[in-house]
């Protein structure tokens, strides 16, 4: 995975660098490697962010079903409830780039991931 990530998450144009399966297989990913108690997930108000936010919680079913799915709410909401409770966050957002953009972040605890937990 450790190629995907930027310097903040994912980021792509959706249905070409950043997909449903990548989302999906990130998902997976996140319940084997980091194994968390608990997933929560956000996403903002993009068109794409739905498709997204489902495939990963889909990914990460396959492993555990222990999910909360916030809905459209802030990055900085779903890195504090993640640091909080202890949990991986995953937030659905693109920023400030144009809509055909879509990304993922990702937070262990709050915090975003090391070069190691990319990988």
């Amino acid at each position: 995975m450790g190629k995907y990530f930027g310097t903040d998450g994912i980021r792509g144009v959706y249905q070409i660098s950043l997909t449903e399966e990548l989302a999906y297989q990130l998902g997976a990913s996140i319940a084997q490697c980091l194994a968390p108690k608990t997933l929560v997930i956000g996403m903002d108000t993009r068109a794409s962010s739905n498709a997204l936010a489902y495939a990963v919680i889909q990914g990460y079913k396959t492993f555990s079903d222990h999910i909360i799915f916030a809905g459209v709410c802030s990055t900085p909401m779903i890195a504090h409830y993640a640091k909080e409770k202890e949990i991986t966050g995953v937030m659905i957002t693109a920023s400030h780039n144009p809509f055909q953009y879509n990304g993922i972040k990702v937070f262990n605890k709050g915090f975003k991931l090391s070069r190691d937990e990319e990988l």
